[in-house]
């Protein structure tokens, strides 16, 4: 208690905890109540707008930040597990238009994902627990498919993405469709992932090249 006495006293903290902690909680419980959900701890920054919320899962003690896009208009239900973080900035979107739905989005207990993430939702994407992704990082899963001579004709292939459990990206990582990333691998700034990582490898570059191993879940050797 004497810790939290003293940080408070220090100039500044006061007005950002308010900020950051209180304010959102506010916001959160209000959005609950007019939907008749039971309070959970949601932490909600200002400017969010949700489209299609009633699709939307939410687990204890999660935050959304500040000005996100969430649009969670998919076949299944989007669930946002317990901790889970979304920073500020997100873009999040099960549908374009009157297109077919997306398959569904799940980000499990404790994934922390940092401001100006993209999620396109058409196949399936999950996000197994504990991961935690840097700034700036794209999921798209879907593949425009080559038709008639032209990538312009709206065809499309769907295979979606997952992520397994407590994976490390930096900044700025690009996952397309139909990639799979094994438990515990680390990717780093400005990758751009194109096919499936095997568990516990460090991977970089545009495309993403394995370059060695943590250590953990080692399966193969480095290409």
């Amino acid at each position: 208690m004497g810790r939290i006495v003293d940080l408070m006293s220090q100039p500044g903290n006061l007005r950002y905890a308010i900020a950051k902690g209180f304010e959102p909680a506010v916001r959160g419980f209000l959005w609950q109540l007019v939907r008749l959900r039971r309070p959970r701890f949601l932490f909600l920054g200002r400017g969010i707008k949700f489209v299609s919320a009633y699709n939307l899962r939410l687990g204890a003690h999660v935050a959304i930040g500040g000005y996100s896009y969430i649009e969670t208009s998919a076949k299944t239900p989007v669930i946002f597990g317990d901790n889970v973080t979304l920073r500020e900035h997100a873009w999040v979107q099960c549908r374009s238009g009157l297109n077919p739905k997306g398959d569904g989005l799940e980000l499990q207990r404790g994934v922390y994902i940092g401001p100006n993430a993209v999620i396109g939702v058409s196949g399936k994407i999950v996000i197994k627990a504990g991961c935690q992704i840097g700034a700036g990082v794209s999921f798209s899963a879907e593949s425009h498919e080559f038709l008639d001579g032209s990538y312009t004709t709206g065809a499309t292939a769907r295979k979606g993405i997952t992520v397994g459990e407590n994976c490390w990206f930096g900044n700025n990582v690009t996952v397309l469709d139909g990639v799979e990333i094994g438990a515990g691998s680390v990717v780093g700034a400005g990758s751009v992932v194109t096919k499936p990582l095997p568990a516990g490898c460090v991977a970089v570059g545009a495309p993403a090249r394995i370059i060695r191993y943590t250590g953990a879940h080692q399966t193969e050797e480095p290409v």
